[in-house]
């Protein structure tokens, strides 16, 4: 429908742009998998990490790091960040450290949605305190494994875990901060969990190791985690759509999509709670969707909705916006770009 298209156009700005794509080879050493990534964006790396140095301080960062080390990684994960740490420059102890920051500090709106032809679509956007720093970083790669596509994701140079990613005919996964129930400070989190893994290196586990959506909705419901979390999940078939509210050692709550429930918009609060009316996000996300009505939404409506303020932050935190088809594996991305 011409409307759709013309919403779609309307929702992205003139300044905004594509992502440069990568490939990640999983057969590859993994001290070598980021090689292109990390060349290809070493500036943008280090005048990020000058900013948040500055921010924080050395001293800082260490302490973190030191706590950070607590946390649960895959070995191979290790050894990715300790390739990216000799490939860029900077110290191990400050790529490990920009590897969590992601998990405590990030605002995020994610739908999952019916389609007329009996599949579902996946939209999202990530917000971010510094996002004119962030977008500069932003990347799509392309994950390979036995000469093959294995998964795709939007994620930043120098960080190895996934915030939002499809699998062909597989799901598509984002991470959502939780911000509510879950009290305790940054520090405080670390200091208490010892072994637990972070959220967004759950999805990248999830992404390697599991084939389906019900595979990956059970593991995304037990992992042990650092802070608590939403994951929304969306398959490949019609009403194969779910949030997961987590607590750390736990899932508070599921919700699901069903014949009565065409789609779900999360934010930041647990959805069976009042939305504060300051941070307002899901009420006009829910309004345009329902506007356009069920069996009419497609990717048009969905960038409707990410790029119409509040959905699109006012305050220019919205790093990028994508829309995800896990059926086929298309993966449409634009960074927010701000002067």
């Amino acid at each position: 429908m011409v409307w759709l298209f013309l919403s779609f156009l309307l929702s992205i700005s003139a300044k905004d742009i594509r992502a440069d794509t990568y490939l990640v080879n999983l057969d590859d050493a993994p001290e070598a998998r980021w090689r292109n990534v990390i060349e290809g964006k070493l500036l943008q790396m280090k005048s990020f990490i000058k900013y948040i140095e500055d921010e924080v301080g050395s001293g800082e960062i260490m302490t973190a790091a030191a706590l950070l080390k607590l946390a649960h990684l895959e070995e191979s994960q290790k050894k990715e960040l300790e390739g990216i740490s000799k490939l860029s420059g900077f110290s191990y102890n400050t790529i490990l450290v920009l590897n969590f920051m992601y998990e405590f500090y990030s605002s995020c709106t994610s739908i999952v949605v019916n389609t007329p032809d009996h599949h579902v679509l996946f939209g999202r956007n990530l917000d971010y305190d510094y996002a004119k720093y962030i977008n500069k970083l932003v990347v799509e790669v392309d994950f390979i494994k036995n000469g093959k596509l294995a998964f795709k994701a939007v994620t930043m140079a120098g960080f190895i875990g996934i915030l939002t990613g499809v699998k062909p005919n597989g799901f598509a996964i984002s991470l959502n901060q939780r911000t509510m129930h879950d009290s305790a400070k940054f520090w405080e989190s670390l200091s208490i969990v010892s072994g637990h893994t972070a959220s967004a290196f759950a999805i990248r586990t999830a992404f390697e190791a599991k084939n389906t959506y019900q595979e990956a909705k059970n593991y995304l419901k037990n992992v042990p985690l650092i802070a608590g979390s939403y994951f929304t999940i969306g398959g490949v078939n019609e009403n194969e759509g779910a949030v997961i509210t987590r607590s750390r050692n736990y899932a508070a709550d599921v919700w699901e999509m069903n014949e009565k429930r065409w789609f779900l918009v999360q934010t930041n609060y647990d959805h069976w709670l009042v939305h504060p009316k300051s941070d307002d996000r899901y009420h006009p996300a829910v309004d345009i969707i329902e506007k356009a009505g069920e069996g009419n939404v497609d990717k048009g409506v969905l960038f409707k909705v990410l790029g119409t303020p509040p959905v699109l932050e006012i305050d220019n935190s919205t790093i990028h916006s994508t829309v995800m088809n896990p059926y086929t594996g298309e993966l449409d991305n634009w960074v927010r770009i701000y002067e």
